[in-house]
């Protein structure tokens, strides 16, 4: 039922969506979904790494996703990644795991996010807790 899910609160980004795009094709697909759902999100990273399949559902062009079922809207090609990934899981299992099928480890993203950061222009030292903060 649409009537439980919420919106996130509004909120301006300090992290300019240009600079965002040309940051996210550095990283791999997993790593640029979960930047993805950092950045379009209020979740932190620890809570998109803690994300269940089950905590998803997906409908035309939108994701809600949480306990609480936030309503976040991804790119189309996003939410095709969202689908596959979810189609190969069930319900109670993580939503990204690493190679060992488990939970990614956090410096491992925050050592992806750097390493793409250095590749932007200008070359910047990129952090989760960047693509969270606020205006």
């Amino acid at each position: 039922m649409i009537e439980k899910y919420m919106t996130p609160p509004s909120f301006t980004k300090r992290f300019p969506i240009e600079l965002f795009f040309d940051f996210e094709r550095h990283l791999s697909k997993r790593d640029a979904l979960i930047a993805q759902m950092i950045y379009l999100s209020y979740f932190n990273l620890t809570r998109i790494l803690n994300l269940k399949v089950g905590e998803i559902e997906i409908e035309v062009g939108v994701a809600y996703i949480g306990i609480d079922y936030y309503l976040c809207k991804f790119p189309e090609r996003s939410i095709g990644w969202l689908k596959q990934i979810m189609d190969e899981k069930e319900p109670y299992d993580l939503l990204f795991c690493n190679r060992n099928g488990e939970k990614v480890d956090r410096s491992r993203i925050y050592r992806s996010f750097s390493n793409a950061g250095l590749k932007v222009t200008p070359p910047l030292k990129i952090t989760p807790s960047m693509l969270c903060e606020l205006h």
